[in-house]
């Protein structure tokens, strides 16, 4: 805060300054005597107007080129005289205009002809900055208690200026001050020895509850033009302050009167102080034309008293200049000189030695040569705009987007750039205040855009640098980052005067970003390129952080460095060019170096400290070794595989033969390859060893392998795919990408499609720094490449993995025992063959080689359950690494050697028609089966797909089990696999994830029965072309593609299911086994009850039977009748019911606990 006051002295040299003329002053004297005489009286309107006539005929004399405004300022000070105001406050002004235009200036005279004239009692000015008031916590603690002193001073006038950087909360308070008349405060307070105290709840006298303006003059400045008002006050608080005001830029005709009115005053203080006469006629104009002013007359005052002043009388106490001399000054190139001696450079507004020292700095910073050219050239852009718009002071958007990866030193010429602007005159301090989303986005809505501002505000004249800026806004429901980009804009438009705002980022997201808020773009005309250094660069680097540190770098270190860098290129890479990566191994280099010359001095004395750092220091060594044939030979089977292997090596070897012999012969190729075959085949492993072949010869930097699949690339949302894919992909750049499964992704999903997409324009972006592998079963791997035309163009190497034999299956088992520190003895040859043989029958897939995994566990398992019956562990001490045979035995579940149909259909009640038809299809099987052995074609194959109609409980399930035993003892299925679902397990939420989730209950059924149960509610919404329809479409697709590995068996109420048959006829000709499941009679379910009892050790009391056949009787009558399934339920509740009779009779006799009675049936 700045309080000015005035004696006589002070008083004079005022109205002499700028132009005043010295008889003025005693017209003045004059003045203030006839004022004098009118002190006492009260001014009556004639006498105001006349006074103000006067002051404004005088103003114009003390204030250049501002005639308009000075008349409005004169206006702005007589209304409290003729026009009643109830506010606490005489009268509220804003004062706007270009820097150095007068505002404050204009101010302080008319405070002194108010005071000669006796309208107010002294023409001191109370001055607070409300650029400190720049948060809410210190405009709180501090702002009011300044502002109630500024109010409560001698002084009649209260400037606040800088009000364009004050908290929004002190204008709030202003704004209360405009409106009300008083600024009420939340608190009561009185004031004491200069400060205000909080004295709530206290019984004081003399306390307040708001502060007055106590009759002040009340005017608010800025360096602004007269649009701003209305973007920080609104319109009513506007409507209420009638006397707005604005200066106009000064002309260089304008600045010439006021260059010589102060070189005027120079020459007389040099007079008066050293005797120096100084002729300065004709360089005014000179002045004017050749200095940066960016503040008006400000700048001229600076100059000539850098420029002239100061240097003169240097030159005078020198000697050089002798009392009495007249020197005559004139402007030559820029130098000024006084009688042909060179006084000194006029200092332009450019500090030429800080921009050569920071021109130094940019020229140390290695690569970057664009970027340096164009920090270079900002200086002739802002020369060439201010020319354009024929002003000086003019301001120009320098506002940037700096794109790059990290660590391309985007921050190091942001600062550097901070500090060139602030020596062009263009930012008024040029530091740098760096920024990340963390620190702009608040916790809470309105509390982002205090906080930006916040920063903003502290970022005022220099630069704002926002890393990562891209991630202001994630999408258009991030609310937080979008308040940021609002507050932003908003207040780069406020302060576009002295304020550069840098956004930084990776180049993709930064385009995207700057795309997607077209408010930004328009507002950053430049876009730098950070490109990533050259392996040369980072090496030139390395070699200036370790000489600043003292430290040399080895001649053999620079070349392994230079070989590790060269591998760290990997093109499209967001780290490849990192300076920070350089910076951190330097580091290392540093601290290793002293822990190995340590070790080297205690160990040599006479070793010198050659600071000195080698390899070894900075820990690049690639100890990684291949050897194709090594690798290969690990691998059990896949002679073909390994073949193509080999080929693929000698051709990739010859290619490099080839470049190395200078030929210039284009033999690139693509390498992505397809790997088809079941699971467990070998795939993951032979594409880790490709990884590992391709990075030995130099084909790919890195033998980096990622492995994904589907839910690795696609996402839930529309949008989010394609960043998901790019993301897995991006970071197997340099390496290998290996999608399993990749058959899942649907070209009908728009989802899959999206990542489909994604992934062929970056395999085509980064073809040579990339191989992609994609892998799956063959069949589904053909359609799918022949739906995704644009994949099948990119994949042209495809490896067929075939099933593992028996034996090849037996070679792993054994290798995976030794592996675990485990024997198989020699008599367990035949049967783990024989277990290998049942147990890939019974797996999806014979050739898994995950099936000889699991065996082995299970037969460690087994052989630890052996060993525990051992009484100590010398018995068993030869034995505990041995796997013998019966370790690897099949379950008796296994084993169905002596299948018999009518044994099974014996154990089934009822069902009569149904056994039937199962013991016609078991005996046309037999016959095919027989013909088939002889020789005999069959005309073709008959489709064994069924649907089972009937009430729930009448045996559906079972049937369709032992169905699935009949087909499998006939050869037709490979195995007894038996997969039951209904809707919920076909089903999903999204649109194309139902195909999805139907197709893995399939694959899962493969090679045996799949049984729908409630098929009929797939139809509920088929109409609709809903999910339902999905799963429909899928399953018979499916069902024709894979005829001969799978049955489908649909099953449900009779009436739905012929409905559900009627909704796609594709299904009604592939179901031609249409099997009815009748009710069971009360003597059948009696039968299915009378098991279950047996089954549980229960009998049956006199009575007993009856009971039941009566009871069936009734409630077969029920609708929704349960059949088998009421039978188990009412066997249950009848032993509960036993319980209960026994707990209350107390009879535990072994035929009371065992005996069902006919009260037990409920």
């Amino acid at each position: 805060m700045v309080k000015y006051q005035s004696g006589e002295n002070e008083k004079a040299s005022l109205l002499t300054k700028w132009g005043l003329r010295k008889q003025k002053q005693s017209d003045l004297n004059l003045e203030g005597t006839l004022a004098k005489r009118e002190k006492r009286k009260a001014p009556r309107i004639e006498l105001v107007n006349n006074i103000f006539d006067k002051i404004e005929n005088e103003i114009v004399e003390y204030v250049i080129g501002q005639g308009n405004y000075l008349k409005k300022l004169c206006i702005a000070f007589k209304r409290p005289f003729v026009v009643d105001n109830e506010k606490s406050y005489k009268n509220f002004l804003i004062v706007l205009g270009p820097g150095g235009t007068g505002k404050k200036y204009s101010v302080r005279i008319m405070a002194k002809f108010l005071s000669i004239h006796g309208l107010i009692p002294n023409s001191s000015i109370y001055r607070l900055d409300l650029s400190t008031y720049d948060n809410e916590k210190n405009t709180d603690k501090l702002f009011l208690p300044d502002l109630h002193k500024a109010f409560h001073s001698d002084s009649s006038i209260v400037i606040l200026e800088n009000f364009d950087r004050a908290d929004s909360k002190a204008i709030d308070y202003l704004c209360k001050l405009v409106e009300k008349g008083t600024i009420r405060v939340d608190k009561r307070f009185s004031w004491k020895s200069g400060e205000m105290q909080d004295v709530t709840g206290a019984y004081i006298s003399n306390t307040h509850d708001d502060i007055s303006a106590n009759g002040k003059y009340v005017i608010l400045v800025a360096d602004r033009d007269l649009s701003y008002v209305s973007k920080v006050f609104p319109n009513f608080i506007l409507e209420k302050i009638v006397d707005i005001l604005c200066t106009q830029r000064l002309s260089l005709a304008e600045l010439t009167i006021i260059a010589e009115s102060m070189l005027e005053d120079f020459s007389n203080k040099l007079t008066m102080n050293v005797n120096l006469f100084v002729n300065y006629s004709n360089i005014a104009s000179q002045l004017c034309e050749i200095i940066n002013m960016t503040k008006g007359a400000h700048d001229l005052e600076n100059v000539i008293e850098k420029s002239l002043y100061n240097p003169m009388l240097e030159k005078s106490l020198s000697g050089e200049f002798h009392p009495g001399t007249v020197v005559t000054l004139e402007i030559i190139d820029g130098i000024l000189f006084g009688n042909n001696v060179m006084i000194s450079e006029v200092y332009t507004g450019k500090n030429e030695e800080a921009l050569i020292k920071i021109k130094q700095e940019l020229d140390c910073i290695i690569g970057l040569i664009a970027v340096k050219e164009f920090v270079i050239k900002l200086d002739e852009y802002i020369t060439f705009e201010r020319k354009r718009n024929k002003t000086e002071d003019a301001k120009i958007s320098l506002n940037m987007v700096f794109c790059g990866n990290p660590g391309t030193g985007k921050t190091t010429v942001a600062r550097i750039i901070a500090k060139y602007l602030r020596e062009l005159g263009y930012l008024s301090s040029g530091h740098l205040v760096e920024v990340s989303r963390d620190e702009l986005v608040g916790q809470y809505i309105g509390e982002t855009a205090q906080k930006t501002a916040n920063k903003i505000k502290e970022a005022l004249g220099g630069v704002l640098f926002i890393d990562e800026a891209y991630s202001l806004s994630r999408n258009k429901q991030d609310i937080y980052g979008i308040e940021v980009i609002d507050t932003l804009v908003k207040y780069m438009e406020d302060y576009r005067d002295d304020l550069v705002v840098i956004l930084a980022g990776y180049t993709e997201e930064m385009q995207y970003f700057m795309s997607s808020n077209p408010g930004l773009k328009s507002r950053f005309k430049y876009t730098v390129d950070f490109q990533d250094y050259t392996s040369a660069e980072l090496l030139q680097i390395a070699e200036q952080m370790a000489n600043k540190q003292g430290y040399q770098l080895e001649s053999d270190c620079k070349k392994e460095l230079l070989l590790y860098f060269d591998k760290k290129q990997i093109p499209g890479k967001k780290d490849s060019g990192n300076g920070r990566m350089v910076r951190n191994m330097v580091e290392i280099a540093m601290t290793n170096y002293v822990h190995r010359i340590t070790a080297e001095l205690e160990n040599d004395s006479d070793n010198e400290n050659s600071m000195l750092l080698k390899t070894v220091d900075f820990e690049i060594y690639d100890n990684a070794s291949f050897d194709l044939e090594s690798e290969l030979e690990k691998i059990i089977g896949l002679d073909n595989i390994k073949k193509l292997i080999r080929n693929l090596q000698v051709q990739l070897l010859f290619d490099r033969k080839r470049r190395e012999a200078g030929f210039d012969i284009d033999s690139k190729q693509s390498l992505n390859m397809v790997f088809v075959g079941n699971p467990g085949t070998g795939k993951t492993y032979i594409a880790r060893t490709v990884a590992k072949l391709l990075k030995n010869l130099n084909v790919l930097k890195t033998d980096q392998f990622i492995e994904t699949d589907r839910n690795g690339l696609v996402a839930q949302y529309a949008g989010q795919s394609s960043q998901k894919t790019q993301e897995i992909f991006m970071s197997a750049l340099g390496g290998v990408l290996f999608i399993d499964e990749a058959y899942s992704l649907s070209s009908t999903n728009s989802f899959d499609r999206e990542a489909i997409d994604t992934l062929v324009k970056l395999i085509e972006d980064n073809a040579g720094n990339i191989v992609v592998i994609i892998a799956g079963y063959k069949k589904e791997m053909a359609r799918f490449m022949m739906n995704n035309s644009g994949l099948s163009s990119r994949f042209n190497l495809t490896f067929d993995f075939p099933d593992y034999t028996t034996e090849e299956l037996y070679s792993i088992l054994k290798k995976q025992a030794v592996d675990k520190g485990f024997v198989i003895d020699e008599g367990a040859s035949n049967t783990i063959h024989e277990t290998l043989e049942i147990k890939s029958a019974e797996q999806e897939y014979s050739g898994n080689g995950r099936l000889v995994r699991n065996l082995l566990e299970e037969a460690i398992r087994r052989q630890t359950e052996r060993l525990a019956s051992y009484k100590s562990d010398e018995d068993n001490k030869n034995e505990m690494i041995l796997l013998r045979a019966e370790d690897f035995l099949v379950d008796s579940k296994y084993m169905f050697k002596d299948f018999d149909l009518e044994k099974k259909l014996a154990s089934i009640v009822g069902l009569e028609s149904v056994k039937d038809y199962l013991r016609s299809l078991y005996s046309m099987l037999r016959v095919q089966k027989a013909r088939k052995e002889i020789g005999i074609e069959d005309s073709g194959t008959q489709t064994l797909h069924m649907i089972y109609c009937g009430n729930p409980g009448t045996g559906k399930t079972t049937i369709a089990r032992l169905v699935g035993e009949i087909l499998y003892e006939m050869g037709i299925l490979a195995n007894r696999n038996f997969i039951e679902t209904d809707r919920a397990g076909l089903v999903a939420g999204y649109v194309g994830q139902t195909a999805i989730k139907t197709k893995e209950v399939i694959k899962q059924a493969l090679d045996g029965v799949l049984f729908i149960d409630e098929a009929y509610s797939l139809s509920n919404d088929a109409s609709n072309g809903g999910f339902g329809k999905e799963a429909i479409d899928t399953l018979v697709k499916d069902m024709d593609d894979n005829r001969e590995r799978l049955v489908v068996i649909l099953a449900g109420y009779k009436d739905d299911m012929e409905k559900f048959l009627d909704t796609n006829p594709g299904l009604a000709s592939r179901f031609s086994n249409v099997l009815e499941f009748e009710n069971y009679s009360p003597e059948e379910l009696l039968d299915i009850i009378s098991c279950m009892y047996k089954d549980k050790n229960f009998l049956l009391g006199d009575g007993t039977s009856e009971k039941l056949i009566k009871h069936f009787t009734v409630v077969k009558q029920e609708k929704n009748f349960g059949n088998g399934r009421y039978a188990r339920n009412l066997c249950e509740r009848s032993i509960r019911n036993l319980s209960l009779r026994i707990s209350r009779t107390g009879d535990f006799s072994k035929e009371a606990l065992t005996t069902i009675l006919p009260e037990d049936i409920a």
